[in-house]
């Protein structure tokens, strides 16, 4: 199936809440928006001001969603598990 591009459209917190399926707005400000600023800032366009809107680039956040699914989920990736157990089993 086709996935339809539509260039250059800005999208809304709501619609950001809804691709990653968490529907409280200040748990995916918790768990993504803030901690991974740094890759975001290039695509999203973080408030200044308490009344202003969050904006998303669509298709640009929808790949950066899709890249980094299992971050976002917590879910680790084989060798970050590998790298655990070799931690637990030098305590």
């Amino acid at each position: 199936m086709k996935r339809k591009v539509e260039v250059g459209k800005i999208e809304t917190l709501a619609w950001f809440k809804e691709q990653v399926k968490i529907k409280n707005g200040e748990l995916v400000k918790e768990r993504i928006l803030y901690p991974y600023r740094k890759e975001l800032e290039k695509f999203v366009r973080y408030p200044s001001g308490k009344r202003e809107p969050w904006k998303f680039h669509k298709n640009l956040t929808t790949q950066w969603i899709e890249k980094n699914f299992d971050k976002i989920a917590g879910r680790k990736k084989d060798s970050e598990k590998k790298a655990l157990r070799v931690q637990k089993m030098a305590i």
